[in-house]
């Protein structure tokens, strides 16, 4: 049998047990085994350098939405911004890629995400939305978030990277 809940049970509660009782009495079953932990990656790139997050040892992830800034330094070139999906040896298994154009001397913000749509062209507040299919990368796989025609002065700030984060 289950675990009776008069409150909504915690993500401990749902990574342990797959099946409980609602306050009502109905059964609750969750059809994956145990459920993952919402988990955000943050942090910030060197300059002129991508930025690259690995799935941690025993771990998979379920990719919710990547969000980062691209500060252009003022070397006239035009770079496009993209996600690269990589295997543990760091060779590339997917790619998803800006259809906007930066160029010197902006910060524009990217976000990639299941469910939006994607915008060729620079929406409120320089913002650029990517489509990326949902997905899960498993132990050791990597997200590189880099741009075409990176200058040595260009920096990716405040990255964030929302995922379900489950047991392999």
């Amino acid at each position: 049998m289950g675990t009776f809940h008069t409150t909504p049970p915690t993500l401990t509660d749902g990574q342990a047990v797959s099946q409980q009782f609602d306050a009502q009495g109905n059964t609750r079953i969750n059809p994956t085994g145990s459920s993952g932990s919402f988990t955000a990656q943050t942090g910030s790139g060197s300059p002129g350098a991508q930025v690259t997050i690995t799935v941690p040892a025993g771990k998979k992830w379920n990719i919710k939405s990547i969000m980062f800034q691209l500060a252009t330094d003022a070397n006239a070139a035009n770079r496009t911004a993209f996600l690269q999906y990589q295997n543990a040896a760091g060779a590339a298994i997917g790619q998803a890629v800006s259809g906007v154009v930066q160029t010197a001397a902006l910060t524009y913000t990217y976000v990639f995400a299941p469910g939006i749509p994607t915008f060729t062209i620079l929406g409120p507040g320089n913002t650029v939305d990517i489509a990326i299919n949902e997905g899960f990368l498993g132990p050791g796989m990597k997200i590189a978030i880099s741009a075409l025609n990176l200058q040595a002065g260009d920096v990716f700030n405040g990255v964030l990277l929302n995922v379900v984060e489950y047991p392999n």
